[in-house]
């Protein structure tokens, strides 16, 4: 996986973060010098039993660790029964949970900022105390990986979770980076999604992950073909024009000759640096020839197609293509109002 600082690489082990916490503390510290340490002003209480061991500014790192502390370790009170019986507190173990969400993702180097509040998921059957500064999901789906510090979901578990409250281009850019760094593949995603029977985007997000990359383009081009070519009535595209470019033979996803119009279709919402190059040398070749080009991902084609019929059909018609479409039968389709000019 590719490392940059706040990485799950860079991610201080929990000997190097400045925390301590009740059940570490046995055996070297009674709850006076705890509360001592505290009330002087040397120390801070992050959560209850989780403690900060300076008096400085608190880093998220610090921050996110201290959440998994604070919902893992046994309770204070757990604790205190079993000093009075005198068991050892090392008997209690620790419990489940992971950093989730945007915090998991920070910390698979999936976006390159950590989010403001730590995101922390537990086990369904399991009821905790919100630590301060955090938000808690339990969850029976989402995979907990704790055999690597921090404990996180696992990488496909933080995609398809995050992928049911945000923007679909949101999300292909987080499958994007996965895939680039090699942590996690097509199949990988979709056996993770298969869990996930009540998902909101189940569907869209099936046909992403059924294939490669080219069998997502074409399932792209299949749901255009239906969506928002057939479904508005408008005429149907030469596919897969073939040119050659800067001596290379290249290919255009859709070719509307009358309309000197051509539309490329983003199958997945990141591109390595050759395929830039190459869409360049496409769109400048595009506009040399006095041609216009638009570009369309899953987002604007699966979720908002009459949206996209009725941009494509405003801008052929502005280049004298003179097409007659009407609205298709999703409710408020964008052509209702009646066809661009």
């Amino acid at each position: 996986m590719a490392s940059r600082p706040g990485g799950a690489a860079d991610f201080p082990s929990l000997a190097e973060l400045p925390l301590l916490t009740v059940g570490r503390s046995a055996g070297q510290r009674t709850w006076a010098a705890l509360r001592w340490q505290v009330d002087s002003g040397r120390w801070q209480r992050l959560h209850p039993g989780v403690y900060v061991t300076h008096n400085g500014p608190i880093d998220w790192h610090t921050r996110a660790a201290g959440a998994i502390l604070a919902v893992t370790r046994p309770s204070v009170t757990a604790i205190g029964k079993a000093r009075a019986s005198g068991a050892s507190v090392a008997t209690l173990g620790e419990r489940t949970a992971g950093l989730a969400g945007w915090s998991a993702a920070y910390v698979q180097c999936l976006c390159p900022r950590p989010p403001a509040l730590i995101d922390v998921v537990v086990p369904n059957h399991r009821v905790v105390t919100t630590p301060q500064g955090a938000r808690v999901v339990r969850s029976r789906q989402q995979s907990i990986v704790t055999h690597s510090w921090p404990p996180r979901t696992s990488i496909e578990s933080t995609i398809v979770a995050l992928a049911c409250s945000e923007p679909l281009d949101t999300v292909l850019a987080l499958i994007g980076r996965g895939l680039q760094q090699r942590a996690t593949s097509m199949p990988r995603l979709c056996a993770e999604l298969a869990g996930w029977s009540r998902h909101p985007h189940r569907g869209v997000l099936r046909d992403i992950m059924l294939a490669d990359a080219d069998g997502c383009e074409s399932t792209l081009e299949l749901r255009w073909l239906r969506d928002v070519e057939r479904a508005h009535g408008i005429p149907p595209a030469v596919r897969q024009l073939r040119r050659v470019i800067a001596g290379m033979p290249r290919r255009y996803d859709l070719d509307y000759e009358h309309a000197r119009l051509r539309v490329e279709l983003d199958g997945l919402a990141f591109h390595d640096q050759s395929t830039a190059l190459v869409d360049r040398q496409k769109g400048n070749a595009t506009i040399a020839a006095g041609l216009a080009q638009l570009r369309y991902g899953w987002a604007e084609v699966a979720l908002r197609p009459c949206a996209t019929a009725y941009e494509l059909l405003r801008v052929a018609n502005s280049r004298g293509a003179g097409w007659r479409a009407h609205p298709c039968r999703r409710p408020g389709c964008a052509l209702g109002v009646g066809p661009p000019a």
